[in-house]
């Protein structure tokens, strides 16, 4: 009977959802949201979905330069190669006016692609939204000068075509961003007339701010998620069962783990939701990236109940967002001090502080044979490491960086020569 009893006590508690109930009070307090409810994401429309498979056809029919033989391709920030102005004249022209019309289709305020994202999500966007920002970037880099403002606007569209719901759609976001600031970076020494220049400053302007309110967008929708996981045994079946193992005994092992993983985690949630909570407040109360990066690193790391037990079931006792989240957050602050760097190029304005420095000191200049021919951030670490490519995070606009310094001459990659194809015999 006691045995019974203990059982049956084990297993309410595991199924329990109490502490979850108790950290939500904890969010609640704080006015954050912790449901896909709470966070406001509207279910897709129909004209959404729509949108989304336009973009998905359109990227199934033509491919970049990058995308189809890389090594063809320039350096990101340098100017079109031949290889590049050949591709791009080879795609049809009704091919762009397709795209452009289902871009200015979007509407002003980007809609949702799901109703709610959780470990199930296949997020097919990713490859149709990633090609296409790639062909628009090489567009970029082939168009006329003067069509540039236009297609700056419609590249930044695809950067961020719907409200992100999840970490992992605002991480596409940032690499779109970069292939685009790239692309207007090799442009710069073409775009003299001070009205062009302004106008393509603005709209990278609203570019910064696209990300900087998406990255909220993002906050709330993970913590959601995370939470409707943390509810639902399937889905922490799914993060704690053990990985294939070409070994017996390795798989006996992962299999008699295997219940002592779910109890590290059934043992840890509340104190891993009241940090992931912990992370959204910081979000929501940072003014920009250089100030959500220390109001971050000043939250205390959650110590592990039985830690003793994690070890024994070889797992660790919190979940990946802690892991992702730094990631995250420095692309998020690179990407936007990158936009910062070219609107002040192209404005002649002064240059931002440096966001990742504690000290808020000034970007540090990569000089070349004399000129300056781009700028660095101390970086992640916050150390100044000299214009160390390892360490330091270089943002250059005059050319292309090398190694093991930005200011050394890049070392020449040969462009390959096409193999001829033989003729055929009579």
């Amino acid at each position: 009977t006691m045995v019974t009893l203990v059982i049956l006590l084990l297993v309410s508690w595991f199924n329990s959802t109490a502490d979850i109930r108790r950290v939500q009070a904890y969010a609640k307090a704080a006015s954050i949201s912790t449901t896909w409810e709470e966070a406001g994401f509207p279910a897709p429309t129909v004209a959404e979905q729509t949108a989304s498979r336009d973009f998905a056809r359109l990227a199934g029919e033509q491919t970049s330069l990058r995308t189809n033989n890389f090594a063809t391709a320039p350096r990101q920030i340098d100017p079109a190669n031949a290889a590049m102005g050949e591709h791009i004249a080879a795609i049809p022209a009704r091919f762009w006016q397709e795209l452009d019309v289902a871009i200015d289709a979007l509407p002003t305020t980007p809609g949702c692609l799901y109703e709610r994202v959780s470990l199930f999500s296949k997020f097919e966007f990713i490859q149709w939204q990633r090609e296409l920002v790639r062909l628009q970037a090489e567009r970029l880099q082939c168009c006329p000068v003067a069509e540039l403002p236009q297609h700056v606007a419609r590249a930044i569209r695809l950067c961020h075509p719907m409200r992100n719901q999840s970490l992992l759609q605002q991480m596409v976001d940032l690499s779109c961003t970069a292939m685009v600031s790239s692309a207007m970076t090799s442009r710069g020494s073409e775009m003299t007339d001070p009205a062009l220049r302004l106008a393509v400053a603005d709209q990278l302007r609203h570019l910064h701010q696209i990300l900087w309110d998406a990255s909220r967008d993002a906050s709330r929708g993970e913590t959601a998620s995370t939470f409707l996981m943390y509810a639902d045994p399937s889905e922490m079946f799914r993060i704690t069962s053990p990985s294939a193992s070409g070994s017996t005994w390795e798989g006996i092992r992962n299999s008699l783990r295997y219940p002592l993983r779910r109890l590290v985690f059934r043992l840890n949630r509340e104190r891993d939701l009241r940090h992931i909570v912990d992370k959204q407040i910081a979000f929501a109360a940072a003014i920009d990236g250089a100030d959500l990066i220390p109001r971050v690193q000043a939250i205390p790391k959650p110590v592990a109940s039985t830690a003793w037990l994690a070890d024994l079931a070889g797992c660790w006792p919190f979940y990946f967002y802690d892991d992702i989240t730094p990631m995250y957050i420095q692309r998020l602050v690179k990407q936007q001090l990158v936009l910062s760097v070219l609107i002040a190029d192209l404005t002649n304005a002064a240059l931002p502080t440096d966001s990742f420095s504690a000290t808020g000191a000034a970007l540090q200049p990569v000089e070349r044979q004399g000129a300056v021919i781009g700028w660095y951030s101390v970086g992640p670490n916050g150390t100044d490491d000299g214009g160390k490519p390892s360490t330091d995070f270089g943002i250059p606009l005059r050319a292309s960086f090398g190694k093991p310094l930005f200011a050394d001459e890049p070392v020449l990659v040969p462009t390959p020569t096409p193999t001829p194809t033989p003729t055929p015999k009579p």
